[in-house]
């Protein structure tokens, strides 16, 4: 999993942080590694602040980091109404390279009302 969207906004670097709530298994994703991406998200998150402070330590930026987790809380994979995508396996493309990864891109991934989840996270960071 990767971190999570980096912008620039009049002088305040953003990072917002993954996402990996998973409360109801997907199907390719048992029991055992559900917890382990929850956890894992937990650690990015806390790698992304201490990120943010050591930027603003260190070179006087003006860094912030928020966490989406709560905006997206039932809303997830699985949620009502889910607003991320669960493994995709349709409406491929030559660069989802299904030969090999047998899933797309699109795999969680925010759907457009997610997008609109981190936009409310991102407007509330900036405050």
């Amino acid at each position: 999993m990767s971190p999570g969207p980096l912008w620039y906004v009049s002088g305040i670097v953003l990072v917002l942080g993954a996402l990996a709530v998973l409360s109801i298994l997907v199907d390719g994703i048992g029991s055992e590694e559900a917890p382990w991406l929850n956890q894992l998200a937990d650690t990015l998150d806390e790698e992304m602040r201490g990120a943010a402070a050591d930027a603003n330590a260190s070179s006087g930026a003006n860094a912030v980091s928020a966490d989406p987790r709560k905006e997206f809380d039932k809303k997830a994979v699985c949620g009502d109404p889910e607003q991320v995508n669960g493994i995709v396996k349709s409406r491929l493309s030559k660069a989802d390279n299904f030969d090999t990864l047998q899933v797309g891109m699109a795999s969680f991934h925010p759907k457009v009302g997610g997008a609109a989840l981190y936009k409310n996270v991102f407007q509330q960071a900036l405050g």
